[in-house]
């Protein structure tokens, strides 16, 4: 594997990066064994999953790391 990696470096970056988009959001496949529309409904609720997240990510760098926690 390593001498596919030395023979064309830049072809094997774009192969590794197309490896983490599919790990991180979806592949051409996803859903293909599911029925019809329940991977598009997925996809919003893995949206808003990323949106939360973002917010949460937000709100600890505004307030700092033990300002972004609750105190209950």
């Amino acid at each position: 594997m390593l001498a596919w990696w030395a023979s064309d470096i830049p072809a094997a970056v774009g192969w590794q990066a197309t490896k983490y988009f599919y790990f991180w959001w979806f592949s051409p496949v996803a859903g293909t064994l599911y029925p019809a529309g329940w991977i598009d409904a997925y996809r919003i609720l893995y949206g808003i999953e990323l949106a939360l997240a973002a917010a949460g990510i937000v709100v600890v760098w505004r307030r700092g790391w033990r300002g972004g926690s609750f105190s209950f």
